[in-house]
């Protein structure tokens, strides 16, 4: 990410990644909760660290979208990612629990053209709402430092580490980090992203799970609970793929399609808006129920009428040329049967064979069978540590193909750590790097927080 100054005194915006997963409050124990790499160095207090997982190997929190501003604010829509781009998130979790960028940290040095202290920007629930499926952006005032680290009502900028590795609200600590699932959107019939239900179970008379034959050990999922809009008078839950163990379990009654999952039962399939074309406008395809039950089922609805055809795919009855699929870019996660399935496995990625483009990689058989070149740092071949007397204490890395001046991962004292290649490394080259001070054998780790 960029660490530059803009000509507005503010530092240069983050780079992102618009196709990775959305940053989402989720219940600590789902499926798509997030842990962490680097909890023992977020405990250690390291600073401006990138936030990579060990549930979902050689991913990490990145910026999904581009610095926006409303009033005050400034914000940037946070994702789950490779953090290719230079997209990675790096952070800090300091004493009162706020988690800050380091391009826009907390720091009195900081100033901008006019002399004034830089406020920091720190990870925030959307409009502080503490519920399943709640964005997490990062928001900082444009003006104000103090207001930037607000700690009061709903705390909804401030977390707490779990010993799991989960990273909590600090108010609700049922309620973890955790990634949204590829949205469910409207493809093109002839699309290698549209998805293909077991057609053949759906009646009128049994509930059925939503898996998929396109994607063995997917199915259609709720990606939160139901979430309600009190001035509209009627509760949604958007759908994505995720697990088949999660499927969404539906009936037909005639050409609605009727949600009969615990959380959002007699709820309908919908498109929202009615927006019958490719993408949807970026919204998810969902399902929902109306305060007046009436009005669910309303006849000559566009939005809710579907049709199964017989290769299994799933239209809108008024638009039989589109069918339910995966929004494009979007990477499925691993499930319980399937692996870290990586980009490879959407089908229209299959277009994109980055790794096997890289010829010195093919030399590398160790490296193949690590599926981290997609991903913001690399996995190193494992080496002995050189001992620590005399001198610091090192450990032997490859450079990744995108070179040096980032971090890398490599095994040491059977753990694996992240290392700061030199910039001037090349890509390919063993180097020797000095182990950070948290994971060396000698430190005698104090434990808290802070700076």
């Amino acid at each position: 990410m960029g660490c530059g100054m803009s000509s507005t005194g503010r530092p240069s915006p983050h780079s992102y990644d618009n196709n990775s997963l959305g940053l989402i409050l989720t219940r600590k124990g789902s499926r798509n909760q997030l842990v962490f790499q680097m909890a023992e160095a977020l405990r250690c207090g390291e600073r401006g660290i990138m936030f990579t997982l060990a549930n979902f190997p050689g991913l990490c929190i990145v910026a999904k979208g581009k610095e926006g501003y409303a009033g005050e604010w400034a914000y940037v829509p946070l994702g789950v990612g490779s953090g290719s781009n230079n997209s990675a998130f790096f952070g800090t979790l300091d004493a009162e629990g706020f988690i800050t960028s380091r391009h826009c940290p907390t720091s009195p040095e900081l100033k901008d053209t006019e002399g004034r202290e830089i406020p920091s920007m720190n990870l925030d629930i959307e409009y502080w709402q503490l519920e399943e499926g709640a964005p997490v952006n990062l928001v900082g005032s444009r003006s104000d430092p103090a207001r930037s680290r607000l700690a009061e009502g709903d705390q909804g900028r401030q977390w707490t580490l779990h010993p799991d590795g989960t990273i909590g609200n600090i108010k609700r600590n049922d309620l973890v980090l955790g990634v949204n699932y590829p949205e469910l959107t409207l493809v093109s019939a002839a699309s290698a992203n549209k998805v293909v239900v077991n057609a053949g179970r759906l009646s009128s008379s049994q509930s059925t799970p939503l898996t998929l034959i396109s994607h063995p050990g997917y199915a259609i999922v709720p990606s939160h609970s139901p979430r309600r809009i009190r001035e509209w008078g009627v509760s949604y839950q958007q759908l994505g793929v995720g697990d088949a163990n999660d499927a969404l379990t539906v009936r037909l009654d005639g050409k609605f399609i009727m949600s009969t999952h615990a959380t959002s039962s007699n709820f309908v399939l919908d498109v929202p808006f009615g927006n019958l074309y490719e993408g949807t406008d970026g919204h998810s395809i969902s399902v929902i129920s109306f305060d007046n039950t009436s009005k669910n089922q309303e006849q000559g609805n566009k939005a809710r009428l579907f049709v199964v055809n017989a290769d299994g795919t799933v239209s809108p009855e008024a638009a039989r040329h589109l069918v339910l699929g995966i929004r494009e870019g979007q990477p499925l996660l691993p499930t319980a049967g399937v692996g870290m399935p990586t980009m490879m496995q959407q089908p229209t990625m299959m277009q994109q064979p980055m790794m096997m483009q890289q010829p010195m990689m093919m030399q590398q058989p160790v490296m193949m069978q690590q599926p981290m070149m997609q991903q913001p740092i690399a996995v190193a071949q494992p080496v002995n540590v050189i001992p620590p007397p005399p001198g610091p204490e090192m450990v032997q890395v490859q450079v990744p193909i995108y070179g040096g001046g980032g971090p890398v991962m490599t095994e040491y004292n059977g753990q694996m750590i992240t290392v700061d290649v030199p910039k001037d490394a090349r890509a390919g080259e063993f180097v020797s790097v000095e182990v950070p001070d948290h994971y060396k054998t000698n430190k005698n780790d104090g434990g808290g927080y802070g700076y």
